[in-house]
């Protein structure tokens, strides 16, 4: 998936290298750009845990507003991998509306 001159909430320009989906337990480079989706298992204000049933992250994301068992996608950089997937995200979708386990299949195919 690539991602270009995307508009954060502040209305700045975000150029952003290429995203790859892949499964959470599949990251192992910090400081690369990742896309992941999972469910919400873990809401705070200015972040969240996501699972996606490989692994979890913590996904940090100014004023974030999604609520425990919303399934999105997170589109970010690998900030850290020592104890826990860290993730500074640019953007978060809803997925809500998308079948979980057909996409999980889909993202295992493409793997």
């Amino acid at each position: 998936m690539n991602v270009a001159n995307v508009v954060k909430g502040g209305g700045n320009i975000v150029n952003m290298d290429s995203a790859r989906e892949v499964m959470i337990n599949s990251i192992s480079k910090v400081n690369s750009r990742v896309a992941i989706s999972g469910i919400v298992i873990i809401a705070d204000e200015n972040s969240f845990v996501i699972d996606d049933g490989s692994g979890q992250a913590h996904i940090f994301f100014i004023a974030s507003k999604f609520k425990q068992g919303l399934y999105v996608r997170v589109i970010g950089l690998v900030t850290d991998l020592e104890n826990f997937v860290k993730i500074q995200a640019d953007i978060v979708q809803d997925l809500s509306n998308v079948d979980k386990l057909l996409h999980r299949r889909l993202k295992q195919i493409l793997e």
